[in-house]
């Protein structure tokens, strides 16, 4: 029964995007009470498909009116992204477990959105832990996980820089105030990123034969640039006041890594 309804509901979101106008005119149900009637069923073997299908449906539908209620509630709900990353993890290539993979990262997308994360000092995402589970989509039989997979990554790089920079501005505003230095609470994940191929298992996307793919691939490399770009000069800015050396992200390295992937 509880699948049946969010089979329905999915449905009827679905619909609604042909004309996502009015949005709180058409789903009158409270975000606070629907959203976590939808998520709960995350939680059961038997339901957790449907429902991951039904959030991406809500979250779709609102990115199209232009609204976030619906997504901050998800955002702010425990333990959701752990749950939607529990999922990209699964094991298995058959169709079902792609598709509801792609639904999760789908969701994953909409959640890690700048216009959401600038809402928060801090985004519950493992961002390490979501970063190698979407790359292991990069090469996936689905075309469509892909494309998801590169786009939430481009997401997580610029969330990324964002994390790491505060962090730094932090410790420089400290030491202009007189405090003593203080290591950055936050490091950027790039050096990882590259390091363990992953940048070159996202420059693979660059080849491939279909469009989406390649465009959101190009956007996540983009992405790693600059934001590789943007932290070493504030990490230089932070050495020259603290007298610290600081261990900075060469783009050479992240160029390399991309062209030896075929982009």
């Amino acid at each position: 029964n509880v699948n049946a309804a969010l089979s329905a509901l999915t449905q009827d979101l679905d619909q609604m995007v042909q004309n996502a106008d009015k949005l709180k005119e058409k789903v009158t149900i409270p975000d606070h009470v629907l959203v976590p009637a939808i998520l709960k069923h995350l939680v059961h073997r038997e339901t957790v498909n449907y429902a991951v299908c039904c959030i991406a449906s809500l979250l779709s539908l609102e990115s199209l009116a232009g609204t976030t209620d619906f997504t901050t509630t998800v955002y702010q709900t425990a333990n959701t992204f752990d749950k939607l990353l529990d999922v990209l993890e699964r094991t298995g290539s058959d169709r079902k477990t792609l598709f509801v993979q792609e639904q999760a990262a789908r969701c994953l997308f909409y959640l890690t959105d700048s216009k959401i994360t600038a809402l928060y000092d801090e985004v519950e995402i493992d961002i390490p832990r979501a970063l190698r589970s979407l790359l292991d989509h990069t090469s996936s039989q689905n075309p469509n996980l892909p494309r998801w997979s590169a786009a939430t990554i481009k997401n997580l790089i610029l969330e990324d820089q964002r994390r790491a920079c505060l962090s730094i501005n932090e410790v420089a505003a400290r030491m202009a105030s007189g405090e003593d230095y203080r290591a950055p609470s936050y490091t950027t994940h790039l050096p990882d990123m590259v390091q363990t191929g992953g940048l070159m298992m996202l420059g693979s996307l660059m080849s491939v034969d279909d469009a989406d793919a390649r465009a959101h691939a190009v956007s996540a490399c983009s992405a790693t640039l600059s934001s590789a770009r943007a932290l070493r000069a504030a990490q230089t800015n932070l050495a020259e006041m603290t007298g610290h050396s600081v261990g900075l992200q060469n783009d050479g390295d992240i160029v390399r890594a991309i062209v030896a992937a075929g982009g």
